[in-house]
């Protein structure tokens, strides 16, 4: 193989290389120092600053407590009465005593005494599982 040899460009002295191929043996030159040129204008920042910034997504040991936490909730509401599981589900889902009443046909201080006596219940059941749900006590 012959040895190419460059002109000094407006990128600098070019170093002779073996050719390529194409017969051009500095052909990354000018995109390599063009490339230096514009990393070099580049503002540094501190790593301090990064301290700052968080991960939108869950970690996967945050998810798998989630998933976990799901379980034990979904297994401990099984284990309600009906009309109490139905006003607690009701009321994961967002909606109000009223609203809640009009669903299943009562008054709004019936369903504020059903929730009361469902939540009661879930601690006693989340305490007698050994449930490591933190808050329910």
């Amino acid at each position: 193989m012959s040895r190419a040899s460059c002109s000094r460009g407006p990128w600098g002295p070019c170093v002779p290389s073996v050719a390529t191929a194409s017969g051009r043996g500095c052909s990354r030159l000018p995109t390599n120092a063009l490339a230096d040129h514009y990393r070099d204008r580049r503002p540094e920042r501190s790593l301090d600053a990064a301290v700052w910034l968080r991960d939108r997504h869950p970690s996967p040991e945050d998810e798998a407590i989630a998933h976990e936490a799901q379980r034990t909730v979904s297994s401990l509401l099984a284990e309600l009465p009906e009309e109490q599981r139905h006003v607690v589900e009701l009321r994961l889902a967002g909606l109000t005593s009223k609203e809640i009443g009009a669903v299943l046909g009562k008054h709004a201080n019936a369903i504020d005494q059903a929730q009361y006596r469902a939540m009661t219940r879930l601690r006693v059941l989340a305490a007698s599982a050994g449930s490591v749900m933190e808050g329910w006590q």
